[in-house]
């Protein structure tokens, strides 16, 4: 085996054995928590529905990576298993960035002051959030039709100018109008989506900046816990959007440069380009965990066996 595959299927290997659990503990916890009667906060619904999309992010474009190099699995799933897996894959890579979004617009409207003209919208934020993320899931799935078409298991000739070759599975696009048409279009789509979240993410550290004296000083009433905890919120929702941006903005670096600079899609530049695709579906269980207040009470009541006051 080469040093290179080597170095790739330990890579992916660290990102399936931290990703998977850390995002499967997070989904449990919470659903734990629903069914013992408890109510999940917006956000928590938020993050449990990135993780969910994380997850799936995970085993289908981590795991066959690691399987690939490490065990040499190729031709393992066929063209319906490779149409399945790289779809499956693109829509859930393509929710977690519109579900970090959605978040980060959800915090962004739940800090608004009561002056705000949309103090109003809060109430009906649910409803609204969820007619959105349905609008969203239907929209991603009418739009990776396209990868969906044309992927295959291997290629049948030697023309790979338009194609991105995974190793286990091959998009194989058959000319450059079609090429160009899909790939800009979800260049544009990702952009358009981080572009919104720096946006609010901006407003909600403008919101913290001016009102940073008023939520240290005041620490007695149930509103002012309250508040104290939506800040607390902010501030990692802010973290998580500001490593997604670092993560997407390098991936769609080198996605840019492979469909306007590069007369041919490199096997090694696309590798770079979906490890760096999936470190945030690895490291976003690991912020949620550690600084989620629920999550970090649930496992300290699982590692301390104290049930009763659970």
């Amino acid at each position: 085996m080469a040093v290179y595959d080597i170095i790739k299927g330990a890579l992916f290997l660290v990102l399936v054995v931290i990703g998977l659990p850390g995002n499967l503990l997070i989904m449990t916890i919470f659903s734990l928590i629903l069914v013992s009667g408890s109510k999940l906060l917006l956000t928590e619904i938020m993050i449990a529905g990135i993780a969910l999309v994380n997850f799936i992010l995970i085993i289908t474009r981590g795991l066959p990576a690691t399987l690939l190099v490490l065990f040499n699995l190729n031709n393992l799933y066929g063209d319906t298993g490779c149409k399945f897996l790289i779809y499956s894959a693109r829509i859930s890579r393509s929710l977690a960035i519109n579900l970090t979004c959605v978040l980060v617009c959800i915090q962004c409207i739940t800090l608004l002051p009561p002056t705000s003209n949309l103090t109003s919208f809060k109430p009906r934020l649910p409803r609204y959030i969820l007619a959105v993320c349905s609008l969203i899931l239907m929209l991603n799935v009418l739009t990776e039709v396209i990868p969906f078409m044309y992927t295959v298991s291997k290629l049948n000739g030697t023309d790979v100018q338009y194609s991105f070759n995974f190793g286990y599975c091959i998009i194989a696009v058959p000319n450059a109008i079609i090429f160009f048409t899909f790939t800009f279009t979800y260049f544009f789509r990702d952009f358009t989506f981080v572009i919104l979240m720096i946006i609010s993410s901006v407003i909600i550290l403008q919101i913290l900046f001016r009102h940073r004296i008023r939520l240290s000083n005041i620490r007695n009433n149930v509103q002012s816990q309250q508040t104290a905890a939506e800040v607390r919120a902010a501030k990692v929702v802010v973290a998580l959007v500001t490593m997604y941006v670092l993560f997407i903005g390098f991936e769609n670096t080198i996605f840019l440069y492979q469909i306007t600079v590069s007369t041919y899609i490199h096997r090694v530049v696309s590798d770079v380009r979906h490890f760096f695709s999936a470190c945030y579906a690895t490291l976003f269980p690991t912020v949620v965990i550690m600084t989620n207040i629920r999550i970090k009470h649930a496992l300290k009541c699982v590692f301390k066996g104290n049930q009763s006051s659970c």
